[in-house]
């Protein structure tokens, strides 16, 4: 009974809190700046961080985006201070022992992921299941695993209250395509869809473009396209591997793109390493062009 009280103010409160904002738009007497707005948000979704309710304190975000005309003067501006609010919120940790046994998950995910994915699980719940590096990392070991279903039975939650953050959407569509459902992936990726979220500039979201490019029959256009990834993003072995796949496509064979990529996995630094991977799962086909560059091991 107490627990629904509960449940039933903290609705009435966030109600208060949507009215509230959407008054200190549409009615105020003076116009109201971009600043003005965006203080506002802060201000209310501060509060409930501080209570660590971090849902809360998204949907409310969210909320009062969606509230704001298309038609407001630099909305694209505002829009993405908003944005990057949530983003930033959905990977603050909201207590000393999660972020703790992430950091524990962290160190050991290389040499014991048995151990890191105990951690990362007991983070994940310390955190109440909202944190979106955790829930990242976690779904990386999953991958890693093989464990698809239960990769995407994390994500779904994770990208439903974060729709921006582009690692996630990139984990969901690897999770399909290690679960076969790589028709999924491909629809989903439309230009609306990737201006909406925020999502262009992740390269692992550009290597898909270019394999639906390829898909439909725009050999060319994707070579050019999969080069001039590779001199934006040189370091990045995923490029080196799809080259390698898009050459007999095109009736050649060139061993050099499969050796880039399997030293560049082998050489990546800790700290390229751990960008990339809030990115995207990377080097999951190392072992396959191993043993293609060596048959007889």
């Amino acid at each position: 009974m107490l627990s629904r009280l509960m449940s039933l103010y903290a609705l009435r409160k966030g109600l208060i809190v949507s009215i509230s904002l959407f008054c200190f738009y549409a009615f105020s007497e003076e116009p109201v700046s971009n600043q003005d707005v965006y203080a506002e948000v802060v201000k209310q979704t501060q509060f409930l961080m501080l209570e660590k309710k971090r849902s809360e304190a998204i949907n409310l975000a969210k909320a009062r985006l969606a509230q704001i005309p298309l038609t407001t003067p630099d909305y694209n501006q505002l829009s993405s201070k908003i944005t990057n609010l949530v983003l930033q919120y959905s990977k603050t940790f909201l207590t000393e022992e999660g972020q703790r046994l992430h950091g524990l998950g962290v160190d050991a995910i290389v040499e014991s992921p048995g151990r890191a994915k105990t951690w990362f699980a007991s983070s994940h719940e310390k955190e109440g299941g909202t944190n979106s590096l955790v829930v990242k990392d976690l779904s990386r070991l999953y991958l890693s695993q093989g464990r698809c279903s239960q990769a995407l039975k994390l994500l779904g939650p994770a990208i439903e209250l974060v729709p921006y953050d582009s690692g996630l959407q990139v984990y969901k569509m690897q999770v399909l395509e290690c679960l076969d459902r790589s028709t999924e992936v491909f629809e989903s990726l439309n230009e609306q869809f990737l201006q909406q979220n925020g999502l262009e500039k992740n390269p692992f979201l550009e290597l898909y473009r270019i394999r639906k490019m390829v898909r439909d029959g725009q050999l060319e256009e994707g070579r050019l396209r999969l080069r001039q990834l590779k001199k934006d993003h040189p370091k990045f072995p995923d490029i080196s591997y799809w080259l390698w796949k898009l050459d007999p496509l095109e009736g050649q064979i060139d061993v050099s793109h499969a050796q880039n990529y399997v030293n560049l996995c082998q050489n990546l630094s800790l700290r390229y390493r751990t960008k990339m991977f809030r990115q995207g799962y990377v080097c999951s086909q190392l072992a396959v062009v191993e043993a293609y560059l060596q048959p007889d091991k």
